[in-house]
């Protein structure tokens, strides 16, 4: 994690991390759509669409749109989303009236039958249509290239990484539009990030929509802020440092406060640093150098232990002196918070076994328990 910003400018940066699996990227919302739009959709336009689709009506009923599928045809509509039992059109495809089954032709497989009980029982998402039915074929036959290709080189886990990105990704595109939609707030929320002042409205909309990410299960978040080394201030860095400070104090609290008001921060660390401080000596008269040897950083919430302040550095504030901590161990102790065990996670680098801690880090267990 950390590593990174070493390749990024100096800056301030936030990470909100949500504490269960980590490997579950999707939102239980996102993880429906992408359910339906591989499978249930697909299934309805092979076995439904020929009598309940655009072309054909049968019974008044179509089946190609929510809306439509909700309004029903002649006995009323077809589902009741969360109700798959009281849904007229899972009795029709258990065929238990002759007179009324679906489809005509022939039974869907035990397993097809499952999938449509359980769309429906889980609200029968249906994402908006953010993509033109010439859009959604156009995907689909990406799809089925990119798995005939996967199929002969199985062995390529790479290959199968790449392919599932891009179908996140495309899963992704129909609930993001409503993640980031800052104008549904109530303006007591907007001023409390400081949306309300120019000061720390940038800042302010990026902490919000961290909120609004961490509600919809995204499990990793990163707010950066100082882009173009503005907190790099070897010149004037009184001046600096104190307008920067003004941007992000209150998005900070504000972010803060609302995470745990909506009983979201125990489950939610909250880890605040950039990749070094300053030096306590001055350099160009008002300014300040880089200081890898001792700076502060903080963490809030996700069963991180608070009031307490962990380390110290010498009378100058030059160098830590007690309770020193590498970035490795930080990284073991965040991958411990999270329910980890930084000796047993290990990735495949290069051709050899790699673990985040580099076989260095050291789990400080004060940060997080008594």
């Amino acid at each position: 994690m950390y590593q990174t910003f070493t390749k990024l400018p100096p800056l301030l940066a936030i990470l909100l991390i949500a504490k269960g699996s980590v490997l579950a990227a999707l939102s239980d919302k996102t993880q429906r759509i992408n359910i339906f739009e591989n499978e249930v959709r697909p299934l309805l336009a092979a076995e439904c669409y020929e009598c309940h689709g655009e072309e054909k009506a049968k019974g008044g009923l179509r089946l190609d749109h929510i809306d439509l599928i909700l309004k029903g045809g002649d006995n009323g509509p077809a589902i009741v989303p969360g109700k798959s039992g009281e849904s007229l059109l899972i009795e029709a495809i258990h065929r238990s009236d002759p007179d009324f089954e679906m489809p005509p032709k022939k039974a869907l497989t035990g397993a097809q039958v499952a999938l449509l009980e359980t769309w429906i029982a889980s609200g029968a998402t249906w994402p908006e249509e953010s993509f033109t039915a010439v859009e959604r074929d156009e995907n689909g036959f990406l799809n089925q290239l990119n798995w005939e290709h996967h199929a002969s080189r199985e062995s390529n886990t790479d290959l199968e990484a790449r392919i599932r990105s891009y179908e996140l990704a495309f899963a992704m595109q129909a609930e993001a539009p409503e993640a980031i939609d800052l104008d549904s707030e109530t303006e007591h929320i907007k001023s409390l990030y400081g949306l309300d002042h120019d000061d720390t409205a940038v800042y302010g909309r990026q902490c919000l929509m961290a909120r609004r990410l961490v509600e919809r299960g995204v499990r990793f978040i990163q707010l950066f802020h100082g882009a173009g080394s503005k907190w790099d201030s070897h010149s004037k860095m009184e001046a600096n440092h104190s307008r920067l400070c003004r941007n992000v104090d209150v998005p900070i609290v504000g972010l803060i406060r609302d995470l745990k008001q909506r009983g979201l921060l125990d489950e939610t660390l909250v880890i605040w640093g950039g990749e070094f401080g300053r030096t306590p000596m001055s350099e160009k008269g008002d300014g300040r150098d880089h200081n890898p040897t001792g700076f502060t950083m903080w963490m809030a919430g996700g069963g991180a232990r608070g009031g307490q302040t962990i380390g110290a550095t010498d009378e100058l504030g030059l160098y830590a002196t007690e309770d020193k901590l590498h970035v490795h161990d930080i990284h073991s102790t965040i991958m411990a918070m999270l329910g980890l065990d930084h000796t047993e996670v290990v990735y495949m680098h290069k051709g050899r076994p790699e673990r985040v801690d580099l076989n260095e880090g050291h789990v400080h267990e004060p940060i997080f328990r008594s």
